[in-house]
């Protein structure tokens, strides 16, 4: 039997011209993409919680309005989990992940926006609460929308080892 030519480029050297799409990431970056998969499955969870709270009857004889529950609830549910999938995709190292998470992040700071301009539109109780973790979550996700395209022409051109 005749043994093949060996290359000379060997696989260590084909193995070290691929980059891993998670080495591209500041470890800013790193942090942010953990932090908003927790918070987004907290969300998810809180929300589930919530709804179930709802289905009891605060007070004997009250009764809750059911659309405005769903409502809620479904739009909790669709940005928890739009929010969780999106860091999730880029802790995967999906190519198109980062693209999504920018679309996911433009809904959501849009959301919240209307959230607020809704909340002060109707000035029920005291919105102090809701408006300073608004402004907490939208001053972590601007920077993180920024980092994001930083990278995003990288991440999507560089080949990924072992994939």
């Amino acid at each position: 039997m005749q043994e093949q030519q060996p290359s000379i480029f060997d696989q260590d050297f084909l193995q070290e011209t691929y980059i891993r799409r998670r080495q591209l990431m500041p470890p800013a970056l790193k942090i942010l993409v953990w932090f908003f998969l927790i918070t987004s499955v907290y969300a998810i969870v809180n929300t589930v919680y919530s709804f179930f709270a709802y289905l009891r009857p605060i007070l004997p004889g009250v009764e809750v309005d059911k659309i405005l529950i769903l409502t809620s609830l479904f739009s909790g549910l669709f940005f928890s989990l739009l929010n969780a999938l999106s860091s999730l995709f880029i802790l995967l190292e999906r190519k198109w992940a980062i693209l999504f998470a920018l679309i996911v992040i433009l809904l959501t700071l849009l959301s919240w926006g209307f959230s607020i301009y809704k909340l002060l539109s109707v000035r029920v109780g005291d919105p102090t609460a809701t408006i300073l973790t608004s402004v907490f979550l939208a001053s972590l996700k601007i920077p993180y929308l920024i980092m994001l395209l930083r990278i995003k022409k990288d991440w999507e051109t560089k080949a990924v080892a072992g994939k």
